[in-house]
């Protein structure tokens, strides 16, 4: 059996898959408090960009979407984190990777810090379809008196 042959149809679940992805993308949503989230994420970590942040969330929104999932919950943004800020965390001179706080104990902290029901609610709540009664309300809400 040949190359070709033999990885065809790995290589044809991937592309639907990569697919399917990119189709679902732009309808993830990713919840304020996840939102809020990233950003003491990149603060406590004391990265030195605001790419950062932009990365980090863009990451976990592919995730989602890879995942099969239209909703961003708190474990996306704690993988995409170990992928966007390894190499993003500030350091002086001299300073190694291993100096000072470790990233993963962070990151458990501050996922802890999320009410887990919270982070359950992120789980199972999908966004409101858009033109829903519950979209036109939310957007009710930000208009200024």
């Amino acid at each position: 059996v040949n190359f070709r042959a033999r990885w065809e149809e790995a290589e044809t679940e991937l592309t639907q898959n990569i697919l399917a992805a990119k189709d679902r993308l732009s309808k993830v949503f990713l919840a304020e408090d996840l939102l809020t989230l990233i950003s003491r994420i990149c603060t406590e970590l004391h990265v030195g960009s605001l790419r950062a942040d932009i990365t980090l969330y863009k990451t976990a929104i592919a995730l989602a979407a890879w995942e099969g999932r239209l909703k961003v919950v708190a474990e996306d943004i704690r993988q995409a984190a170990k992928w966007v800020l390894a190499h993003r965390r500030r350091q002086q001179p001299f300073q190694t990777p291993n100096d000072g706080p470790d990233t993963n104990d962070l990151l458990d902290e501050l996922m802890d810090s999320l009410p887990q029901d919270q982070d359950d609610k992120n789980k199972e709540q999908q966004p409101p379809p858009e033109g829903s009664e519950d979209d036109r309300q939310d957007s009710a809400d930000d208009t200024p008196p």
